[in-house]
């Protein structure tokens, strides 16, 4: 859910290209890139639903299984079999099982989603004022490129003759 909720709900330039480029390996249960790219893994931000999430999911599955009847996993599928297809495979195609999928994902997406955008708020302000310097940090560049070309120029000494600083 994390990559797609990136894509959707990012504003900051990061989490938007980690979304994009981690969305195709984490459908197939490849979540290094997702979780050292935003990073999830050591970030106060999503320490709490990184714990939380994976045992609320177990309850609800626990909750259709026990109290509604659903089949448990029935058949042992590869390890990279997105979610919701192998939660529908693993338990026969159990009807409900394709419920617990939607009712998962949303209950995930529910759960990231204030975390998700309580970072990117913060990524929008650090990328807002990394902008600025580099936007000053040009202004600087391009008044050094015209001191530099005073100097080849000549008019330097007038410059200086003046009491303005050239370089």
């Amino acid at each position: 859910v994390v990559p797609f909720l990136f894509m959707l709900f990012a504003k900051s330039k990061q989490l938007k290209a980690v979304g994009k480029t981690s969305f195709i390996p984490v459908c197939f249960a490849v979540n290094e890139p997702l979780l050292f790219a935003a990073p999830v893994i050591l970030n106060p931000y999503f320490f709490v639903p990184f714990l939380i999430t994976p045992m609320i999911n177990v309850c609800i599955f626990k909750f259709f299984v026990d109290v509604l009847s659903m089949n448990s996993f029935i058949s042992v599928l590869p390890w990279a079999t997105p979610a919701p297809i192998g939660l529908v495979m693993g338990t026969g195609f159990a009807p409900l099982a394709f419920v617990l999928a939607i009712v998962l994902i949303l209950v995930d997406a529910v759960i990231y989603l204030p975390f998700i955008k309580a970072y990117d708020a913060e990524l929008v302000a650090q990328e807002a004022a990394n902008a600025k310097i580099a936007t000053e940090v040009t202004e600087i560049v391009e008044e050094l490129a015209q001191g530099t070309t005073a100097l080849a120029t000549g008019d330097a000494k007038d410059k200086i003759g003046s009491g303005k600083k050239v370089l």
